[in-house]
C-alpha cells in the first residue's frame, strides 16, 4: 500500500513537471492558491457597503453595479476610484470609460478626495468609439497597467460599429452583450494576475417578458452574472434630510453576491451627500452606534465612549449628530475611530 502511494506521488510530480515545462508555471496546490487569494488587498467603497460585502472589493475582481437612472451608480463608482487613489490603497491608476458622456462637474468636484489629474477618461474628441474599440482599449490597460481600476459607464450604452452605422428603419440585434461575454472570458485570469479591478455599470430596466415573475431586469445580458465576483443592485432611493434641508440621497442597495462572503441577499443603506460623495462619516457613526463601547446613542445624545477613562461610565457627550461630527473633527479622532471600528467589524 505504501509503495502504491509513493508511486502515485511520484507520478503526479512527474506529470506536474512535464506540464510546467510545456505550459509554464500553471500548477499550484490548493494551499498555494489559498495564500495567493488571501494576499489580495481589499479596497473600500464605504463602511456600510464594505461590511455587507465582507470587507471591500478584492483585487482581481469584476464588479457589477446596477440601478435605475440617477440612483447613484456613477457617484459610487467615482467614490471607489477616489478611495483607490489613496496611498494606503495602492495609489491606483484609474481608467474611466465615459460611454454615456454624462460625467459632469458635479461628479468631478463633488467627490471628496478625488484627484482629477490621476483619473484618465476615455472620451473621443472627434467621432464615437465603437464597443469593439472600447473593449480593445480596456484589454490593453488591464494587461499592461498593474493595479489599475477600469470603470465602464455604462455597458448598457455601448454600441457596436454596425449599430452606429445602421439605418433607423431596419431591425438590428446588438452584439455588445456577446462582446462583453468574450471580454470577461479574456480577462478572467488576467485580473488577479495584474491585481486589477473592473467595475461594470448596468441599467435596471422594465422586464417585458410575460413569462417571468419579475417586473425589472438588469440590461446587459446574463453572462456577466456568472463572471462577476460582486453584484450590487440599487433597489431604491429616498431624499436624505438633516432638519428641514435635503442634503443628499439615501441609497438602498441589495448585495446579490460577494465572492469573499459578506452578507449576500441582504439590504444595505449608504448615504450620498451632495457635493461630497458617499458620506463615510455618517455610515461609520451609524455602525459604531451599534457597539456602545465605541459610540453610544441615547435619544439625541451621542457618547464618545472609545476615548473615555477607565473610571468613567461614559465618554464625552454631544447633543445631535452634527455636534458629534464636529467633536470628532475638532479632536482629530477619525483615524482612531476607524481603527477601532475595523478591529471589531473585521
Amino acid at each position: 500500500m505504501a509503495k502504491k502511494k509513493i508511486l502515485a506521488n511520484s507520478n503526479i510530480e512527474l506529470a506536474n513537471a512535464q506540464i510546467i515545462k510545456d505550459f509554464g508555471d500553471v500548477v499550484r496546490t490548493g494551499n498555494q492558491l489559498f495564500e495567493d487569494i488571501k494576499d489580495r488587498k481589499l479596497l473600500p467603497i464605504s463602511p456600510a457597503i464594505d461590511y455587507a460585502i465582507g470587507g471591500g472589493i478584492q483585487e482581481g475582481s469584476l464588479v457589477q453595479l446596477a440601478g435605475k437612472p440617477k440612483s447613484g451608480k456613477t457617484t459610487t463608482a467615482i467614490q471607489f476610484a477616489a478611495n483607490c487613489q489613496k496611498e494606503e490603497n495602492g495609489s491606483r491608476p484609474i481608467i474611466y470609460f465615459d460611454v454615456e458622456a454624462r460625467v459632469g462637474t458635479n461628479q468631478l468636484e463633488g467627490i471628496e478626495g478625488l484627484d482629477r489629474d490621476k483619473i484618465h477618461f476615455i472620451i473621443p474628441r472627434d467621432g464615437v468609439l465603437a464597443a469593439e474599440d472600447d473593449f480593445r482599449i480596456m484589454e490593453h490597460y488591464i494587461k499592461n497597467v498593474k493595479n489599475c481600476v477600469v470603470i465602464i459607464d455604462s455597458v448598457s450604452t455601448m454600441a457596436s460599429r454596425d449599430e452606429l452605422d445602421y439605418k433607423f428603419d431596419k431591425q438590428f440585434r446588438n452584439p455588445v452583450m456577446k462582446m462583453m461575454s468574450s471580454f470577461t472570458k479574456k480577462i478572467a485570469h488576467v485580473l488577479p494576475q495584474q491585481r486589477a479591478v473592473v467595475i461594470s455599470i448596468n441599467h435596471i430596466i422594465a422586464d417585458s417578458n410575460p413569462h417571468t415573475r419579475t417586473s425589472t431586469m438588469v440590461d446587459g445580458g446574463n453572462k456577466l452574472k456568472y463572471a462577476a465576483n460582486y453584484i450590487l443592485h440599487i433597489t431604491h432611493n429616498r431624499p436624505w434630510q438633516e432638519g428641514d434641508d435635503i442634503v443628499g440621497q439615501e441609497v438602498h442597495w441589495k448585495v446579490v453576491t460577494s465572492h469573499i462572503g459578506g452578507l449576500p441577499n441582504t439590504q444595505v443603506l449608504s448615504y450620498l451627500r451632495y457635493g461630497k460623495g458617499l458620506d463615510w462619516r455618517k455610515e461609520l457613526i451609524d455602525q459604531c452606534c451599534e457597539i456602545p463601547p465605541l459610540i453610544e446613542r441615547s435619544g439625541a445624545w451621542y457618547y464618545i465612549n472609545f476615548i473615555k477613562d477607565e473610571d468613567e461610565d461614559r465618554g464625552p457627550s454631544c447633543q445631535g449628530y452634527k455636534k458629534c461630527i464636529d467633536y470628532l473633527n475638532e479632536n482629530n479622532l477619525w483615524e482612531e475611530l476607524k481603527s477601532k471600528h475595523k478591529e471589531i467589524f473585521a
